[in-house]
């Protein structure tokens, strides 16, 4: 893989912010282009940077992660959306709003690198099948 996975993170306490931007900066194959704790500017930064991952906590400010999924798949219709959370009670929800994929908290480094390059991989497989 020669171009970076380009990221964005969303969480409303940036509590997890830099233990998140340590990670990817420790793998040069992985680019934080972005860190919000608000839903609106958050999706205006995706659709500006249209990265292969957002990352993001179940609770948004300013809307629900299940209205700032379908925002992004709406704008952003090749980003995969991962959602980091302490627990799964919004796992079916999230699922149905086109959030597919979960990452635990607190950020373990080889399981986030591994999940962000896994999923990054299934999007640019995805457009790869959109360009045939």
């Amino acid at each position: 893989m020669t171009d970076k996975i380009t990221i964005v993170h969303l969480d409303e306490w940036g509590y997890y912010s830099q233990q998140l931007k340590e990670i990817i900066d420790s793998d040069p194959s992985l680019e934080l282009v972005g860190q919000f704790t608000e839903g609106q500017p958050a999706i205006l930064g995706c659709v500006k940077s249209q990265p292969d991952i957002v990352l993001i906590a179940p609770d948004i400010i300013d809307m629900t992660a299940c209205e700032f999924a379908k925002a992004i798949q709406q704008f952003c219709p090749t980003t995969q959306i991962i959602m980091s959370s302490w627990g799964s009670e919004l796992m079916q929800e999230t699922l149905l709003a086109g959030i597919r994929y979960y990452l635990p908290l607190p950020f373990e480094k080889q399981q986030t690198i591994d999940t962000i390059k896994t999923v990054a991989q299934i999007k640019r497989n995805d457009s790869d099948l959109l360009k045939d």
